[in-house]
């Protein structure tokens, strides 16, 4: 499968025409900011207009591919360009497929085997169904990836991303594929609607009953884990004034949940019938009036809007902008899909104060490696299995309840050099001693291609290499001074001898791959 290729997507729907490296992460590199021509020093959610603000162009559509997926190629982003603003977030946040809720060929397979009662297995038998599982899960792993990866609809991937760190569920506790991905799906079905609806679903999906211990809240024998995270981590935020009564009477709400045979169901036995008090409202409370109670609270608004905000836009907004983004989502219902296309097309979103100024977590950076530079063949999922969980953002395993901070935590100094191993693996095929042995058993003929950086029928175009480099990774071409002293690098050798750059000779290939290697482990290519 091949990333998103614009040159084949239909707009017609949208109503539409037409080794170490020797910089720290915190100096600046040399290359260009970029322009976005409407930048001042405070922008709001007032619509993008080009008339007023300027007219969108690629750089417009290079940020909005980052933030609304992971990235592409240059012929997509010109592609996105000539389409402009309305017409390329339409297109990104298009309703899932049936593609994209496709389920993989295990799956079914799997499906059959769970039901299988155990009873006269013999030990050996009993292994190789354990084996089968976690296989499966490997499966689950690499299916997704791949995913991420070569999907036509990378915002979908991009929102279950989200939601799978938002509503965290750890395969460590959550031992059956085929829920995982039933999880996983819930987010690609239900992800870009009501986020209240999406609640109530994920209170009674499988998997999170399980990993909150929801089977062991009954009548009588309360267990206050589900409804505590519900309050404090999933829909009103730390520090908001609920009560412990609050969360003691929800749990009673809450209770009679259970899992039989992989799906969860409502024991009415195990219920708690009597009435709670839970956020001002009273009654014979069960699931959902407790979900509706919570969005009564203006807090709701205000923490999934904010949250919403800091993973697709940048961090720590200011105090009156988080205000308005909480009016603005309440206002559109709590639409999720409403409320992220409203950001997309605001002018906010494209001014200096969102533009490359997240820290890419291990997925994004290497994601949208892999989408930009369009890898061919298929990167090897395995190692990639590997090299993410080595960077600390293991997918199926987040770290706690709380999924996985954004920001400034991805490069800490073991995430970072791991962050260079991979890379120099990428680019060069070696792995460094670093990396573990699913990345250093991976087939070397799995690092990139520099064909994409051969200026067609003048393989000796130094400039023409290194700004067609810098357009697949930074979405813009290299400033002057910079390009001067990368082509010096690839035109003379260690004594200052001039040397002739042929890229499609193996020695002159070999010191473009070290300046990929450069340019990807930079300070400006950690961010997005």
């Amino acid at each position: 499968m091949t990333p998103l290729s614009v040159r084949q997507c239909d707009f017609k729907h949208t109503g539409y025409a037409a080794s170490e490296p020797a910089l720290d992460l915190f100096t600046p590199f040399p290359y260009t900011t970029g322009t976005m021509s409407s930048y001042s020093d405070r922008k709001t959610l007032a619509r993008y207009r080009p008339e007023v603000h300027g007219p969108w162009h690629g750089q417009h559509a290079y940020h909005l591919l980052e933030r609304a997926g992971f990235g592409g190629t240059p012929e997509e982003v010109r592609m996105l360009s000539e389409h402009g603003m309305d017409a390329s977030v339409d297109f990104l946040l298009r309703a899932p497929t049936d593609e994209a809720l496709s389920k993989p060929d295990w799956a079914e397979t799997w499906r059959e085997i769970r039901y299988q009662s155990t009873s006269g297995l013999s030990d050996e038998e009993k292994r190789e169904r354990r084996n089968t599982r976690i296989g499966h899960m490997r499966d689950l792993q690499r299916d997704w990836i791949q995913r991420l990866i070569s999907s036509p609809q990378p915002f979908l991937e991009k929102l279950t991303l989200f939601f799978h760190s938002h509503f965290a569920v750890s395969a460590e506790k959550v031992k059956d594929p085929l829920m995982f991905l039933e999880h996983l799906d819930l987010f690609r079905q239900m992800g870009m609607g009501d986020f209240r609806e999406l609640t109530k679903a994920v209170c009674r999906n499988p998997a999170m009953v399980i990993f909150l211990d929801s089977a062991s809240n009954v009548k009588g024998r309360p267990n206050e884990n589900f409804a505590r995270e519900l309050m404090e981590l999933y829909t009103l935020g730390e520090g908001v004034q609920y009560t412990e009564r609050d969360v003691q009477e929800a749990a009673r709400a809450l209770t009679g949940w259970r899992v039989r045979q992989y799906q969860a169901e409502f024991d009415l036995s195990r219920h708690d019938p009597g009435i709670k008090h839970v956020l001002g409202k009273s009654g014979p409370l069960r699931m959902n009036d407790v979900v509706d109670a919570i969005f009564t609270r203006p807090e709701a608004a205000r923490f999934i809007a904010v949250k919403l905000f800091e993973f697709f836009v940048y961090q720590h907004p200011e105090k009156d902008l988080q205000d308005e983004l909480a009016i603005r989502f309440a206002e559109v219902n709590f639409h999720v899909r409403e409320y992220l296309k409203l950001l997309f097309t605001s002018e906010l979103f494209y001014s200096k104060q969102a533009y490359r100024t997240l820290i890419k977590s291990p997925v994004q950076l290497v994601i949208s490696t892999y989408r930009k530079l369009a890898f061919d063949p298929n990167p090897p999922l395995n190692a990639t299995r590997a090299a993410l969980r080595l960077m600390g953002q293991n997918l199926l395993w987040p770290p706690d309840v709380d999924g996985w901070k954004e920001g400034d935590v991805w490069v800490n100094t073991n995430a970072l050099m791991m962050r260079y191993h991979w890379l120099h693996f990428l680019t060069t095929g070696e792995v460094p001693e670093g990396l573990t042995r699913a990345v250093r058993e991976a087939s070397a003929e799995t690092y990139l291609d520099v064909a994409p950086f051969r200026v067609p029928g003048k393989p000796q175009d130094v400039n023409g290499s290194l700004q067609l480099a810098a357009l697949h990774l930074f979405g813009r071409p290299l400033e002057e001074n910079a390009a001067t002293r990368l082509a010096r690098y690839l035109t003379h050798g260690s004594n200052n001898a001039r040397v002739v750059f042929d890229l499609t000779k193996s020695t002159s290939e070999e010191r473009f791959r070290g300046i990929l290697y450069l340019m990807m482990s930079s300070p400006d290519y950690q961010r997005f």
